[in-house]
């Protein structure tokens, strides 16, 4: 297969510590990460292991290791852990090291339908701040939240986080990320359908967009039983747990101005 793929390259079959040449620049693990049929997100179960991974990294000391998104990263050997994301979703972490790796632990990358990629580095901090919501309020893209960025986004767009463990950050202003989805704020209430489905009648609404976390609602149902008969389009409603109580903000996706002196990098909406 790698004769196949590599035709320019001399493909080699054996044991790759004890068959490993001496010029080597760089190693790229992409270990098997299932459990028999099942998907695992545990370092132990992989093949090959972390015991292989640290005796390739002993031999070579550069390289890459291809994992999973959800892969616990401070389980991982020294190095940059970078969490993709693409239209749909994460699709895969990467664990760089040596030559290869940043200077900063972690990485968050976007990569759009264009082939455009926008980047965010920095060292892990999970905010545990809270705050109440303002004029505009903006859903992260998963993979700022999966590589424990959050903090390092909410200094960079001088913004405030909502609630942690949400991804919902929030402030007077809409900035530019291609991280960050935004919206206007229309109303902030205590979730409660009737009152809900009043506004938006109130806002002539016709179909609208829910966003939501943790099964709070079922999107799909809630976005049937919502709509309205009116011709207005680009309302959503987002309905997320903050502490102890359910808020539901009625709001508008806005376009957004690209921060003061700076243009950012082209990606994907954040948040889908």
């Amino acid at each position: 297969m790698y004769g196949h793929n590599l035709p320019h390259c001399e493909a080699v079959c054996g044991d790759a510590l004890a068959d490993m040449p001496a010029d080597v620049a760089a190693f790229h693990l992409d270990p098997a990460r299932r459990d028999g049929t099942k998907r695992t997100l545990l370092l132990e179960d992989f093949m090959p292991g972390p015991d292989v991974w640290d005796a390739i990294i002993g031999k070579v000391g550069t390289g890459a290791i291809k994992l999973n998104p959800g892969v616990d990263a401070y389980a991982l050997p020294a190095g940059e852990v970078e969490i993709l994301s693409e239209p749909g979703g994460l699709t895969q972490g990467v664990l760089w090291i040596g030559k290869l790796a940043g200077e900063h632990s972690r990485r968050a990358t976007v990569l759009d339908d264009s082939g455009a990629v926008a980047s965010l580095s920095g060292e892990s901090e999970r905010p545990e701040d809270s705050s109440e919501i303002g004029s505009f309020i903006g859903t992260l893209d998963a993979c700022v939240e999966r590589a424990d960025l959050v903090g390092r986004l909410l200094d960079e767009l001088s913004v405030s986080l909502v609630h942690p463990g949400t991804g919902l950050v929030t402030g007077e202003d809409a900035t530019k990320h291609a991280m960050v989805r935004w919206y206007r704020v229309l109303e902030t209430l205590p979730w409660n359908e009737k009152r809900v489905r009043a506004v938006l009648r109130d806002l002539g609404a016709g179909v609208v967009e829910i966003r939501t976390r943790a099964g709070v609602v079922n999107p799909d149902e809630l976005q049937r039983r919502l709509r309205g008969d009116g011709d207005r389009a680009g309302l959503s409603v987002l309905v997320y747990r903050l502490g102890d109580r359910v808020v539901a903000v009625v709001a508008e996706s806005v376009p957004t101005k690209e921060p003061a002196g700076a243009v950012s990098p082209a990606g994907s909406d954040g948040g889908f």
